[in-house]
């Protein structure tokens, strides 16, 4: 007699069991201070800082029922990150931001890019395993268990400041990654039907609900340490490559105009880069 397939929520369990065997599940307020590190963000009360914030967009209803979208600011203690906690449609990138809309306008700096997997089951993601396990794919720092599919999250050590000139080539670079990352071995949709997302994209939120239901919260686990633009080349094809990420920066003198806490802290106190 053959073995029924399991269902949609017996693979969402079974697929937490084996990346708990792997890594370390993290809450999300442990996940979103990894991915902005303390002091990246603006302190509340501080806007004189010129530091940008986290931005997330959440869907709830409104006094007479109907559906209504909104972003919310994240500020450096992170503390408004506790009302996505078991929401029903939250998402956030990593991305930080000057304003209040997550617009490229309004795009400070990257803190990693994060490829959405579809089409993940257990064969899937014991292949993906393997494939990291022998350096076939880079090793990320976070695997999220986003429902039917997996959030596959490069962080990186030293962020990349967002100057509009920068934007296609990082878009690019994310392209490369995605398609060796989404293969016929990890997911069951055929690869030439992967979708592309821009750096910008916003994914459901570690804590908020996965299309599963209630029960079925999106879950981070840590899997590896952060990466560079640097290590993230080697793993792509030389057309999506960002050859030498310093020459593309602005001149100083625009970067000390622009991004004052930067220049303030690696220009005029030589400071190495954060970890």
């Amino acid at each position: 007699m053959a073995m029924r397939k399991p269902t949609d929520k017996q693979l969402y369990k079974m697929k937490n069991e084996v990346l708990q065997e792997r890594c370390t599940q993290v809450s999300p307020l442990e996940f979103y201070r990894d991915v902005f590190p303390e002091g990246s963000l603006e302190a509340p009360g501080c806007p004189e800082s010129r530091k940008p914030n986290m931005i997330f967009t959440m869907i709830d209803k409104n006094a007479t029922g109907a559906p209504r979208a909104f972003n919310r600011l994240v500020f450096d203690d992170m503390q408004e990150l506790s009302m996505t906690l078991g929401a029903e449609f939250a998402v956030a990138s990593p991305v930080a931001y000057r304003g209040k809309n997550r617009t490229a306008a309004n795009a400070h700096h990257l803190w990693g890019f994060c490829i959405d997997l579809d089409g993940v089951k257990l064969e899937q993601l014991r292949d993906l395993l393997f494939q990291i396990k022998n350096d076939l794919l880079p090793e990320p720092t976070y695997l999220v268990n986003s429902g039917h599919g997996l959030h596959v999250y490069y962080l990186l050590e030293e962020p990349v400041p967002l100057y509009q000139h920068l934007h296609r080539p990082l878009d690019e670079l994310k392209k490369g990654l995605t398609k060796i990352v989404w293969n016929r071995y990890t997911s069951e949709i055929d690869p030439e039907k992967r979708q592309f997302q821009g750096i910008f994209q916003g994914f459901r939120m570690p804590g908020t609900q996965s299309k599963l239901g209630k029960r079925y919260p999106v879950v981070a686990f840590r899997f590896g340490n952060k990466t560079s633009i640097e290590v993230l080349n080697r793993y792509v094809e030389d057309k999506y490559r960002i050859p030498d990420l310093d020459q593309q920066r602005l001149p100083l003198e625009q970067a000390k105009e622009i991004y004052p806490e930067w220049y303030e802290r690696r220009i005029v106190r030589q400071e190495k880069a954060r970890n």
